[in-house]
């Protein structure tokens, strides 16, 4: 092998073992975050449960819904997969409304 292939295999090794590595913090922690941006009240810490197996809390804020707008996104998550009964629905629906609701 020339020296122009041992440089390609010493750069390909090199690039292989850096970008686990530098992936490796970027991934979502499991752990529900506790953020304290939300607003206090009945349902926050079951959004809080529930909502960021997938999401960071801080985008909640940020998309304010009429209930309906709640509603639809809520019941797109439970058709993408999202773990809520019947019961957590209406907690969850309640608490961004009341939190983070438009006027209907």
């Amino acid at each position: 092998m020339d020296r122009f292939g041992v440089l390609i295999v010493c750069v390909t090794v090199l690039l292989a073992a850096a970008i686990p590595a530098a992936t490796t913090g970027s991934q979502k922690d499991d752990t529900p975050s506790t953020n304290d941006t939300l607003e206090e009240g009945a349902g926050k810490d079951l959004v809080v449960k529930k909502c960021s197996v997938c999401h960071d809390l801080e985008r909640i804020p940020a998309r304010r819904r009429d209930r309906f707008g709640w509603e639809d996104l809520v019941d797109n998550m439970t058709s993408r997969g999202a773990d809520i009964t019947t019961e957590e629905r209406q907690t969850i629906v309640d608490y961004l409304t009341a939190h983070y609701g438009i006027p209907d």
